[in-house]
């Protein structure tokens, strides 16, 4: 890997301005987008009037502005975080085109603690979970930003994997060696920025969407060796699709995912109240998600993150401080989560699928 002087682009805010747009902090503290000409505040009911019904250019910048804010110094309010390039794996040109993440400029010297982002699929970018957020909410639903900020506070590096950029953004869309894939990527960073390169003691990954499944082929022998799994920490998902259906680990690692992982998922219902994996065959709980589930706190999969946040921080802060190696911190990180098995029937347990935002 190598540090990258420079972000992709920089200019994230002067395009949104060029846009007509704005971010503004509001009463509340959060960071949302707000139209220049009349000063109203962009949300779930508004934003098609201001945008014109197609936010793809809006996005793209306002995530060029989220990224520029995480380059600037903490003292200057921003995460100090760099683009880091992948090395291109054996057989590939010395030059090819390969995958990036944003981290920490301490990761290689950070031996206290490491978290690792992995968001889902789509269009999104590293650090954040939902492009619609960007415009209808506010910078910190839309990204990692309390995570970062959070992990900062306690002295640990970060990572953010950035699965979905998967060619040059050439003409010909060459694709990235190492990076062909979203989970290829993710194997790749977890290999060069987790295993080899961070000295932390102690990792904990918070994993959303389709990022949990492909945290579980990092979680393999080859990309995790068994000099590592007692780095694990924490593994949180938030409204992951994984399931345990297809065998992808191993006794070890599947005992370390029941011991140190937890599930907030979407759907009705109180957050961290412990539910049923609905995902799991009828009779067979250790085919679905492999760890516990609690609510979420949001029927919205795309707030997840950003409703369980204090829980989900509460868990990994249990976790990482755990002196016995974490197996037991999932019992007193302030939730009853434990297993429960699956309906009878095989049916769902409530959850109806992607609302409406709760901002208004």
């Amino acid at each position: 890997m190598a540090w990258l002087t420079e972000p992709w682009r920089t200019d994230g805010a002067r395009r949104l301005l060029e846009y007509g747009f704005e971010y503004r902090t509001c009463d509340d503290g959060l960071v949302r987008l707000h139209h220049l000409r009349t000063g109203t505040r962009l949300n779930a009911h508004n934003w098609q009037l201001f945008a014109g019904g197609d936010y793809g250019h809006l996005a793209d910048a306002a995530q060029d502005h989220f990224h520029a804010l995480c380059h600037l110094p903490r003292a200057e309010g921003g995460f100090d975080m760099r683009w880091w390039s992948l090395a291109p794996p054996s057989g590939a040109p010395p030059d090819a085109p390969t995958g990036k993440v944003l981290a920490t400029a301490d990761l290689e010297r950070n031996s206290t603690g490491l978290l690792v982002v992995v968001p889902g699929t789509g269009s999104v970018r590293a650090g954040m979970w939902a492009r619609g957020l960007l415009i209808h909410a506010s910078l910190e639903q839309a990204s990692a930003h309390g995570l970062i900020s959070h992990a900062l506070a306690r002295g640990w590096s970060v990572v953010c994997f950035d699965p979905n950029r998967l060619d040059a953004g050439d003409a010909r869309r060459t694709p990235l060696a190492g990076s062909r894939t979203r989970e290829a990527h993710c194997a790749s960073a977890w290999r060069q920025c987790v295993t080899d390169a961070s000295p932390a003691a102690r990792i904990a990954v918070v994993a959303h969407s389709a990022g949990g499944s492909w945290l579980l082929r990092c979680l393999q022998a080859d990309a995790t060796p068994d000099t590592h799994v007692e780095r694990l920490r924490a593994l949180a998902f938030s409204d992951s699709i994984h399931t345990m259906a297809a065998k992808r680990l191993d006794a070890r690692r599947f005992a370390l995912l029941a011991a140190r992982g937890r599930q907030w998922r979407a759907g009705p219902g109180a957050l961290d109240e412990p539910m049923a994996d609905d995902r799991a065959p009828p009779g067979q709980p250790e085919l679905g998600c492999g760890c516990p589930c609690v609510r979420a706190g949001t029927d919205d999969h795309s707030l997840t993150v950003f409703s369980s946040q204090a829980s989900v921080l509460a868990f990994v802060d249990a976790c990482m401080d755990d002196e016995d190696g974490g197996a037991g911190a999932a019992d007193d990180a302030g939730s009853d989560a434990h297993w429960l098995d699956a309906p009878e029937d095989g049916g769902a347990t409530g959850w109806t699928g992607r609302a409406s935002c709760a901002l208004q």
